[in-house]
């Protein structure tokens, strides 16, 4: 079967065999070509289903017991996610404040462009509960901040691998389910340069067909891993800014390169 028919059966499945790839473990989930049933096998987080739920949200009570309140910094800190600072912006000549403004100082964090053999990049569809619908915005998003409290949050997004790591492709490794090479370092990337003073950098690495050890991330609702031909990326549409970025920052990358593999891929992006 191919790796293509693969990935089609198996969007969905998540479990600890194969890292939710469902691709260096076919005697075990015995693919069903016409229906794409997974045959024998119920993933303990999707009951069989091949189907997640968002998380859910709902205020804290109280005092929350892993952000802190740090009065000397006026900044509200995690030790996996990072500062929110609220500072004073100034007019440099005077020191007059012109408004105080939050920064948003997040651990290191990498976009990783990962290839492989067969010049296909790799996506991840996953749930983001953190996420206000759009149809809900477009609709009722005026005059007023929504109540995140009182709206039914959560979107299904497809996405490069990416997120807090402490190594280099360590993301991908995770979020793909293989162990992957690193290529380059190709620059940087923000998420909204008004607020954000930290912005993440983007990685090229070739996948192997070795299966990763690292195991997957429980904060995370991964659906699937998608392999995309550099043509499909033009049709993917997302909403995750940093893809669209770190995916225009890579074609820019491989446009320069003497290495004719990585330049054909830019010339079909």
């Amino acid at each position: 079967m191919s790796l293509d028919k693969i990935e089609k059966i198996v969007k969905g499945l998540r479990c600890p065999a194969c890292n939710g790839t469902g691709l260096d473990n076919e005697k075990r989930h015995q693919y069903e070509k016409e229906t794409g049933v997974i045959a024998g096998f119920k993933c303990g987080e999707c009951g069989g289903t091949g189907k997640m739920g968002m998380f859910a949200l709902k205020p804290i009570e109280g005092n929350t017991e892993q952000w802190r309140w740090n009065s000397k910094r006026n900044a509200l800190e995690n030790p996996k996610f990072g500062r929110i600072q609220v500072m004073a912006v100034c007019d440099p000549a005077t020191g007059e404040i012109k408004y105080e403004a939050p920064i948003y100082v997040e651990s290191r964090g990498e976009v990783n462009v990962v290839v492989n053999d067969d010049g296909k990049i790799a996506f991840v569809v996953q749930n983001r509960h953190a996420v206000i619908p759009t149809e809900y915005l477009n609709k009722i998003w005026w005059g007023s901040l929504p109540e995140v409290a009182e709206i039914k949050q959560g979107v299904t997004v497809t996405e490069l691998p990416r997120g807090f790591t402490t190594g280099v492709m360590q993301e991908a490794e995770e979020e793909t389910g293989f162990k992957v090479d690193p290529v380059a370092q190709i620059g940087n990337v923000n998420s909204n340069t008004a607020v954000f003073g930290t912005s993440p950098i983007v990685t090229v690495g070739k996948a192997t067909k070795i299966p990763s050890d690292i195991p997957p991330d429980p904060g995370e609702k991964i659906l699937s891993v998608l392999w995309l031909t550099p043509e499909e990326t033009r049709e993917m549409d997302t909403i995750c800014g940093f893809t669209d970025a770190a995916l225009r920052k890579f074609r820019l990358w491989t446009l320069k390169q003497e290495d004719l593999f990585w330049k054909n891929i830019g010339e079909r992006m």
